[in-house]
Parts: structure tokens; sequence; C-alpha cells
């Protein structure tokens, strides 16, 4: 069995990806080309990974196990690129940033119709990476992130107190 994987946005191909069919694995070339070994016909799952990309499995959901069949020998994948949501708090008094503050993101979710924002998840797993503590240079990062609407909100960590002075 082979195929391509590409990006979805461009088409352009995707080098060194791996991609497992059943418990077959290949990689991808500088085309984006891979082979396995002959699987059994039938269902399996297929599982592609490639840096700076969304697993294809949790982005695919629908198309996560392909049928085998003899007569049909390639399969051709797509992967949606991760985003990064990176930034710098600043303010004209630096103390604040050693205070113990967070940076938490929040993911638009549209599940059961009604538009909510919940922790954004990475690579759609739990949200254990939705908060980011502010770096000494004010600097904070999210990546793994998949495409969507995203709101990102600073406040001190729990338990603690924040005094405005006017």
């Amino acid at each position: 069995m082979s195929g391509q994987v590409t990006d979805a946005a461009t088409g352009l191909p995707i080098e060194d990806a791996t991609v497992s069919i059943g418990d077959q694995v290949g990689y991808t070339d500088t085309g984006g080309n891979f082979a396995v070994d002959a699987a059994a016909p039938g269902s399996a799952a297929v599982e592609i990974e490639a840096k700076g990309y969304l697993a294809f499995e949790k982005t695919n959901l629908d198309s996560a196990r392909i049928q085998i069949t003899a007569d049909q020998a390639i399969h051709n994948f797509k992967l949606v690129r991760a985003a990064t949501i990176s930034g710098r708090i600043s303010a004209p008094d630096s103390e604040w940033r050693h205070a113990g503050f967070a940076v938490t993101l929040l993911q638009e979710d549209f599940t059961d119709g009604v538009r909510r924002f919940a922790l954004a998840s990475e690579h759609g797993q739990a949200a254990r990476h939705s908060v980011s503590v502010i770096h000494e240079d004010g600097s904070f990062e999210f990546s793994g992130l998949g495409p969507g609407r995203y709101i990102i909100c600073a406040s001190p960590q729990p338990g603690l107190h924040l005094f405005i002075e006017r």
C-alpha cells in the first residue's frame, strides 16, 4: 500500500511523517510519499503524525479507519497545520509579573449548538495546556492548536489578589 501525505491548506508534500496503517508503519520521503507492507484486506486504523501538524486521527475522526482492498492500494492523506498563539504582556510596572499571573486560553465551542468558550485543548485532547505562566519577560505561548476562534485572558492565579491603585 502506498500514497502521499500533503498539507491540507497548501497541497505541498509533508516530509518525515509517520504513517501507521494497522500494524504497518512507513515514513514519508521528500515528496510526501510513503509505502507500507501489504496489509490484510479489511478495515484498518490510520494514524499519521508529522512535526508542526495535528495528528490525522484527531482531525479526521470519520476517516481514521480505511477499507483495505486488493484493487485500492493507493491512499492519500491531508494534514492540518498546528497553530501557535504567543504574545507578551507588558505594563509600566513589571513587578506584577512575578506575582503569579497566568494566561488562560479559551476556545470557541458550538458542540451543543450554543456558542461557548471552554478551556482550549491540544490536539483534541484534555485541556492540559490551556494555562500558561507568564515568563520573566512577560511572554507566553500556546502550541499545537487546531483551527478555531480563541480568547486569551490574563489574571492572577487562584488564591492571589490584585490591588490596583489609581
